[in-house]
């Protein structure tokens, strides 16, 4: 479990990386080589210690203001720390950072001087005044396999943090990975950060160094965007990561995606779920797998079974999307004859729970059935226009990809008319 640690963001900017921690207070001018960002003060106890890309703890600054220009001048020749943390900083360590671009941050509620050991792995967000840190005991969280050997935590990305993104999110952390997260809306992320995630600015940024992207968006232009867009995750990942979307997309554009990212050896899987928001929070959601089968067993244990119960693969790319397409355009069918039935059975005179009951054990049973008529008959619509606009959404993914495969859809067609009436009445 990480140390979370807030303090004022003197700067702005994020970090990451081993810390470097000292009791003493540091003078940069003549007291750091900007050569090679090693402390050449013979009379510090980090003489000899290079802090280049290291996240630097120390009380505060100290010595001539010639210290901010050396800061600066090490930023420019890439051998500053990644960034500071302070006690509180002073005049020469703020006025460095902040024209050198690093981040610092200062005032903590913990003392990090006691909190922090050189070899921990820490965390800076400058923008937030949030610190991490992962103890260094720590920082090999050992999984056994069957050869008695151990790997290291993994660390995964998710881009699109509402609803579902959020629940997976939050269940990859309980996992034990290591996450970080973006969304266009970043209030949609403050809980997962204070639950240990790391936010990032940019698709980029969260894509950086993962060894799995999950993304879970709203529409395909946007899935395709974020991932193989001109500032995409693409730019960022790594050759050997896998890039798993999570979103429900039309499985021409996942293609294109897996595509595009295999020129670069970066795998991908599309991974649609059903369960609604209710399954992802409880790690109990259906998951219809497309791609390359070695991809598929890779990913399933440290992703896949920690976010669902029901796992399928279902064979090359696209066919996952295509499962989930066809799994939505039956439950968007049976929504339609379960009203008709509803209606049929109440003017009649049935009792509506007897209705429910008899036909639940009998051949007209469904998912449907068995899970909507109670708000109906309660009138309890509340929420149910975005389950209208998301069927509107599907149904048009649906029949474009039965024009695709030059397929009558007679059902399927006639129930993107209804659903469009309904929402163009206002009820979307």
């Amino acid at each position: 479990m990480k140390i979370r640690l807030q303090g004022r963001g003197v700067t702005k900017g994020k970090a990451e990386g081993e810390a470097v921690v000292t009791k003493e207070p540091i003078s940069f001018w003549g007291g750091l080589d900007r050569e090679t960002g090693e402390i050449v003060d013979r009379n510090h106890e980090l003489a000899g210690v290079n802090v280049k890309g290291k996240i630097l703890v120390f009380p505060h600054g100290k010595g001539s203001t010639g210290g901010s220009r050396t800061l600066y001048a090490s930023a420019k020749k890439g051998t500053a720390p990644s960034a500071i943390i302070n006690i509180k900083a002073e005049s020469i360590i703020a006025t460095g950072a902040i024209v050198a671009g690093i981040p610092l941050v200062d005032r903590l509620n913990e003392d990090p001087i006691s909190t922090i050991q050189t070899g921990d792995y820490v965390w800076v967000d400058a923008d937030t005044g949030i610190v991490l840190v992962e103890p260094k005991e720590k920082r090999k969280r050992v999984v056994r396999s069957g050869s008695g050997r151990g790997k290291a935590m993994t660390r995964v990305g998710v881009i699109g943090t509402g609803r579902m993104g959020n629940a997976f999110a939050l269940n990859l952390l309980k996992a034990g990975h290591e996450v970080y997260v973006y969304d266009a809306m970043p209030a949609a992320t403050q809980n997962l950060v204070q639950e240990g995630a790391i936010r990032g600015e940019t698709p980029a940024d969260v894509a950086s160094g993962v060894d799995f992207l999950i993304t879970s968006l709203p529409r395909s232009e946007i899935v395709e965007e974020v991932i193989i867009g001109r500032d995409g995750a693409k730019n960022r990942l790594r050759s050997g990561s896998v890039v798993i979307d999570m979103s429900t997309t039309h499985p021409r554009v996942t293609k294109m995606i897996a595509g595009e990212l295999a020129k670069a050896g970066i795998d991908f899987l599309d991974a649609p779920v059903s369960g609604h928001a209710v399954g992802a929070k409880n790690a109990t959601l259906t998951i219809m797998v497309g791609g390359g089968k070695e991809v598929f067993l890779k990913s399933k244990g440290p992703i896949f079974e920690k976010l669902g119960k029901n796992i399928f693969y279902a064979g090359p790319s696209g066919t996952g999307q295509a499962l989930k397409l066809v799994n939505n355009l039956l439950y968007n069918l049976n929504r339609l004859a379960m009203c008709e039935g509803l209606v049929m059975g109440t003017k009649a005179g049935i009792d509506p729970e007897v209705l429910c009951k008899a036909v639940m054990v009998s051949t007209g049973a469904s998912y449907c059935m068995e899970n909507l008529p109670p708000d109906i008959f309660r009138g309890d619509f509340a929420g149910r226009e975005s389950s209208l606009n998301l069927a509107c959404k599907t149904l048009k993914l649906i029949t474009d990809y039965a024009d695709e495969l030059q397929m009558p859809l007679l059902l399927g067609n006639m129930a993107q008319q209804i659903y469009n009436i309904v929402k163009l009445q206002g009820h979307g």
